[in-house]
């Protein structure tokens, strides 16, 4: 697989903090990034394929597009704390 470099603008708070996991974790932010982004990628198209809106809705909350209101609306849920419920992408 071929690599790319490419320029990405990151709040500085997140940038220290993902250098501290990185460093614990013995990898790179590089690995880091690459790995959450082939997740995201990935658990999108499969979710789109079998027809679940969950991962688009959680992607759209994420990214400031709904509110959390809409979010929980959409999800069904009762609790704003299960917004962060990293299993409701693959909801059915």
């Amino acid at each position: 697989m071929t690599s790319v470099n490419f320029t990405a603008s990151v709040d500085l708070d997140l940038l220290r903090r993902v250098k501290v996991l990185a460093a614990m974790n013995d990898t790179s932010v590089s690995a880091l990034l690459n790995g959450e982004l082939r997740y995201l990628v990935e658990t999108c198209e499969q979710a789109d394929r079998l027809g679940n809106s969950n991962a688009a809705t959680l992607l759209a909350f994420c990214l400031g597009r709904i509110s959390d209101v809409q979010a929980m609306a959409q999800l069904e849920l009762e609790h704003e704390e299960d917004l962060s419920d990293s299993r409701l992408a693959h909801l059915p």
